[in-house]
């Protein structure tokens, strides 16, 4: 698989895991892009993405969030 197609899916990946639970991250392996689960860096990482999900949904994208 050539990188220009590998990259093109783990984008495909990176929009999917958005909509996810938890922390999760593209990664480029030998048998091509996969997605791993992550233990959040910040406490309430997983709360602030959901509230920032729920405002681009109510139309405001941008909207500061301050943890």
């Amino acid at each position: 698989m050539d990188y220009a197609t590998m990259r093109a899916i783990a984008e495909d990946l990176t929009a999917y895991a958005e909509q996810l639970e938890g922390s999760w991250k593209v990664e480029i392996g030998p048998s091509g892009p996969f997605l791993a689960m992550v233990s959040p860096s910040k406490r309430h990482e997983g709360t602030v993405r959901r509230i920032r999900n729920q405002l681009n949904e109510l139309g405001r994208p941008g909207t500061l969030i301050r943890t």
